[in-house]
């Protein structure tokens, strides 16, 4: 494919996730976590629980642990007469009965519970309206998880209900995947550290604040440069990719990435590592760039922010998850909404358009945000998500129902 704008060739999105995942086999490290740590982490094993739970039998309603036997053929018209006991050992023989609460053990020779609803105690009797079956309102040993049974798989984002299961087997901490680490550099002279004073046409440097946040929320440790952001200059693009190899499992460059005489961040990766592409047929996010540098994914974003995050969203999530070997294939979560006016497509490229979300008279319903553009930050934080035109779609119609897919990363979908 002939690109424009100065690409001699754009890559198709579809091809270049497939070129990223192919290229790398990321082995994260094995580390156990306290249980409180484990939120939102991967496991990192097959975790397996040493004891039944329950361990014992026990009752799962308030009501009088019985035998069963005793109350056959009982009914409200024809109760079953018990003997109310404070000491189970005084029961000897049949016709006995002993109060009991919510998740006591049941002792012997009880074998049923019968509900306080279905019972009426007299003068230190009982009377059972219904019949109970052995092991009825029992909650059997093993009956939430047997000794030896998987209880969190490999690869499954642990959430609450995972750590509470963990501590309900007795375990006091989880092996989990080491966060990857990954190094997020700014470039370009015109970008300002933020916090020092504007002057001239500079500009601050937010695009890798919301690359933090991206990264943050796929559950990746990022840092920002400490000396970024950087001029393009050969001598600190490569003394920052130096920097980022040795001590991290991905590194992200920002800015650069375009084709005009001062983007020489490609160029420069290319010296160094090998080109896997540079140029997607995306919009926007076309000037991306991925590199295989000494065995680790080096990825060059746009500098604009909007193109930044859409890049990210598309080509480096899916990296990182791969890192992760995830149990299931998670995608961003989406719904169906009736597009409010027509929207117009980029044959050959894919199209990521902004849309606010409104409810209608026959439901929901998706408007394109009006300032689209890929350095109009703040269309982001109007926008609830976001419409994808394929490659092969010239436009969408106004009405016609189109799915929206939800702003964020792998955590805030799945609130890891």
């Amino acid at each position: 494919m002939v690109g424009r704008y100065g690409f001699k060739k754009l890559v198709k999105v579809d091809e270049a996730v497939k070129r990223l995942l192919s290229s790398f086999s990321v082995e994260l490290p094995v580390e156990e976590v306290p249980l409180t740590e484990a939120y939102g982490r991967v496991s990192a094993v097959d975790l397996v629980s040493p004891i039944n739970v329950p361990h014992f039998n026990r009752s799962a309603v308030d009501g009088y642990a019985v035998k069963a036997e005793d109350t056959f053929g009982a009914s409200p018209h024809s109760p079953r007469v018990l003997k109310v006991v404070d000491d189970p050992a005084k029961v000897l023989g049949s016709g006995f009965a002993y109060r009991i609460s919510t998740g006591y053990p049941i002792p012997e020779p009880f074998d049923a519970v019968v509900m306080l609803e279905h019972s009426s105690e007299r003068n230190g009797n009982l009377e059972v309206y219904t019949p109970l079956t052995p092991m009825k309102n029992v909650s059997r040993e093993g009956e939430d998880v047997k000794k030896g049974e998987v209880i969190i798989r490999r690869g499954v984002i642990i959430e609450p209900h995972h750590v509470g299961l963990a501590a309900a087997c007795g375990l006091t901490s989880i092996p989990v995947f080491r966060k990857p680490r990954a190094l997020i550099v700014s470039t370009g002279e015109e970008v300002l550290k933020v916090g020092c004073e504007l002057y001239n046409f500079k500009i601050y440097d937010s695009t890798s604040y919301i690359i933090y946040g991206l990264a943050l929320s796929e559950g990746c440790k990022p840092e920002i440069y400490s000396k970024s952001p950087i001029s393009s200059s050969r001598e600190e693009l490569l003394e920052a990719l130096e920097y980022g190899l040795r001590h991290f499992d991905l590194v992200l460059f920002i800015g650069g990435s375009s084709v005009g005489s001062l983007d020489i961040v490609p160029r420069v990766l290319e010296e160094r590592g090998i080109k896997l592409f540079h140029g997607v047929a995306m919009k926007p996010g076309m000037p991306t760039a991925a590199f295989n540098v000494e065995g680790k994914p080096v990825v060059c974003l746009p500098g604009f922010p909007v193109a930044a995050f859409f890049s990210f969203i598309t080509l480096v999530s899916p990296l990182i998850r791969s890192m992760y070997k995830l149990a299931e294939d998670l995608s961003t979560p989406s719904f169906k909404a009736k597009l409010r006016r027509r929207l117009a497509g980029d044959l050959g490229k894919r199209v990521y358009v902004r849309v606010r979300v409104l409810r209608g008279e026959d439901g929901l319903e998706a408007e394109p945000i009006t300032a689209s553009g890929s350095g109009v930050i703040s269309s982001l934080c109007k926008a609830q998500g976001y419409v994808v035109l394929k490659e092969d779609v010239d436009f969408v119609g106004e009405g016609e129902l189109v799915d929206v897919y939800l702003l964020g990363g792998l955590m805030r979908c799945l609130s890891w």
